[in-house]
């Protein structure tokens, strides 16, 4: 009798040859920002990149600098976040919003 053995899968991080996607998000290191980005599992094997405001995160996307970016649009202290509502209001000059 010959017992064939079923190979084990592996667990791939990312696609070998494809360089980790970028996201951005407002910083510091160690926030509420990062936190929220950790659960997403496309950013396990991501490059987080902080950057200081919202504007900046999202012209690290325009640039190219980054794939996409995890931006507040309120938070529980401050209540709505501006910035990222006037970026909204003015049609996210070539980004577009994704709900998550």
């Amino acid at each position: 009798m010959i017992r064939l053995a079923r190979p084990k899968l592996a667990t791939l991080t990312h696609m070998p040859g494809v360089p980790p996607a970028r996201y951005a998000y407002v910083g510091p290191e160690g926030t509420a920002g990062e936190a929220a980005l950790r659960t997403l599992p496309a950013a396990r094997t991501a490059d987080l990149q902080p950057f200081a405001t919202v504007r900046d995160a999202l012209e690290a996307v325009r640039d190219g600098e980054a794939d996409a970016a995890l931006v507040p649009f309120e938070t529980s202290v401050g209540g709505s976040v501006t910035a990222t509502l006037d970026e909204l209001a003015a049609g996210c000059r070539g980004l577009g919003v994704r709900g998550g």
